[in-house]
Formats: structure tokens, C-alpha cells, sequence
């Protein structure tokens, strides 16, 4: 202020906050595309799992009925649980080879 009071300049300064907003959008733009491609995942992985389980058990239940039944079983029914066992097995391996 001068001597009879009145302002005679001010001092102040501005800055760009451009640069700073794209940024900031970019980055909650990416966090979104994040948000969905883990939403994703989750689903595949939802899905592999369970392709898996299912064969996985019935082999199990399988081998249980096998090691149960093994004094009763005859030779034929012997090879048909191990022959269908072994599809089973091919079939899984076959899916978590898809995986890649």
C-alpha cells in the first residue's frame, strides 16, 4: 500500500494444475482397467478350478471303490475302472495344459 492507502500491486502466482489432473485421471482410468482385468482372473480361475475338481474327484472316488472292492472286483471290471481312471487323468492334464 501507498501512503495514502490505497494497494498499489499485488504479489501472487499461479501454477498449472493440467499436467496434474490428466495424470490423476490416467491413473484412476488404469485402476479401473486393473479392477476389471482382477475381476477377470477370479473368473477364470473360478472356472479352471472347478473343470478340475470334478475329475480330480471322481478319481478319488475311484481309487476308494478299487482299493474297497479289489477282492471282489473280476479282472475286466479291474481294467474298466483303471481305463476310465486313466481317461480322467488325460482329460484333466489336457485342461491345465490349455491354461498355458
Amino acid at each position: 500500500m501507498n501512503k495514502k492507502g490505497e494497494v498499489e500491486y499485488v504479489v501472487g502466482w499461479a501454477h498449472d494444475h493440467t499436467e496434474l489432473v490428466k495424470k490423476e485421471k490416467d491413473l484412476i482410468r488404469i485402476n479401473e482397467e486393473l479392477e476389471e482385468l482382477n475381476n477377470l482372473k477370479d473368473k477364470v480361475f473360478a472356472e479352471v478350478s472347478h473343470d478340475l475338481k470334478g475329475p480330480i474327484g471322481n478319481l478319488q472316488v475311484a481309487m476308494k471303490i478299487m482299493l474297497e472292492m479289489k477282492s471282489s472286483l473280476a479282472e475286466d471290471e479291474f481294467d474298466v475302472f483303471l481305463e476310465n481312471m486313466g481317461k480322467s487323468l488325460t482329460e484333466s492334464l489336457q485342461n491345465v495344459d490349455r491354461i498355458n
